[in-house]
């Protein structure tokens, strides 16, 4: 059994392999959406100086932990809170004690 000649097995590899190409064309022309990141603006700046020196690109990287860091204390400031708001309202806290 076959078409135009050829063996089942050869028409099935070859569909196999279109299909495989098929897939990477379409993988490919996906179109992939712009995502922001933080302190983007930050390593743009430094990338496009072109005399940015070794102290230039320390300082940026610093600035940057430095947010990064920032932003860790303020999320564990919110934790404790929310747990303090839970413990709250969970009876952990009654008047008179």
């Amino acid at each position: 059994m076959g078409l135009a000649g050829l063996p089942l097995a050869t028409l099935l590899g070859i569909f196999g392999a279109a299909s495989a190409v098929v897939v990477v064309f379409y993988i490919l022309k996906l179109r992939r959406r712009a995502v922001p990141v933080p302190f983007s603006r930050i390593w743009d700046s430094v990338l496009r100086d072109k005399q940015a020196t070794n102290a230039s690109l320390r300082i940026a990287c610093e600035r940057a932990l430095a947010a990064g860091e920032q932003q860790e204390r303020l999320i564990a400031s919110l934790l404790t809170l929310a747990r303090g708001e839970r413990g709250l309202i969970g009876g952990d806290f009654a008047p008179g004690r």
